[in-house]
């Protein structure tokens, strides 16, 4: 297990928290837009199941996810009483189905970019034509010495993307909702 993975499980906890105490109406306005509520979703990297539960509240039904820690697996599967939800580690997507939209919040920039091809690849094949992906993640590389953060090279993803015929649609830049003075990028994709 790599020390990324390995702070998540140390620090499960805690994480939940922080997590449900951060303010994330943005995110939720970005999902909400580009969805219906009959949609299939996958979260990749659900954490506590922040973004999951406000979908159930406002009628969404069909949520799925995968997340690279057993613990938050084991809190999102008791949580929403559902056998929805794997463990998998990206860029493995060990979810056998096709989607309407997938997202993933705060995760890609602790993939290295030698994984982007992989994700990608893993991302289409789930994604129903017209399907749209979503990325949010901070837009500089990050020091901490318990996690793995990289810096995302959004060009690359928007090459590879291209590959899959999944193209960028809109991106928008916002401040971290925890005060951290991190900037965010959000990206919204679309398969054509």
């Amino acid at each position: 297990m790599n020390k990324t993975l390995e702070y998540y499980e140390k620090n499960f906890e805690s994480l939940i928290e922080r997590y449900e105490n951060a303010n994330l109406d943005f995110i939720h306005k970005i999902i909400l837009e580009n969805t219906q509520k009959n949609d299939f979703l996958l979260e990749l990297g659900f954490g506590s199941g922040r973004e999951l539960d406000f979908l159930f509240r406002n009628g969404y039904k069909n949520l799925y996810g995968i997340d690279g820690s057993k613990k938050f697996v084991e809190f999102v599967t008791d949580r929403f009483n559902s056998k929805n939800f794997k463990y998998s580690i990206l860029p493995n997507i060990d979810i056998d189905k096709q989607f309407d939209f997938l997202y993933s919040i705060a995760v890609i920039m602790h993939l290295p970019i030698c994984k982007y091809e992989e994700l990608i690849k893993n991302i289409s094949d789930r994604l129903k034509n017209n399907g749209k992906v979503f990325f949010s993640f901070s837009l500089d590389k990050r020091e901490e010495k318990e996690r793995e953060f990289y810096k995302v090279n959004e060009n690359l993803l928007d090459e590879i993307f291209k590959n899959y015929n999944i193209y960028k649609q809109d991106e928008i830049v916002t401040i971290d909702s925890l005060n951290r003075g991190i900037k965010w990028k959000n990206i919204i994709y679309k398969k054509i």
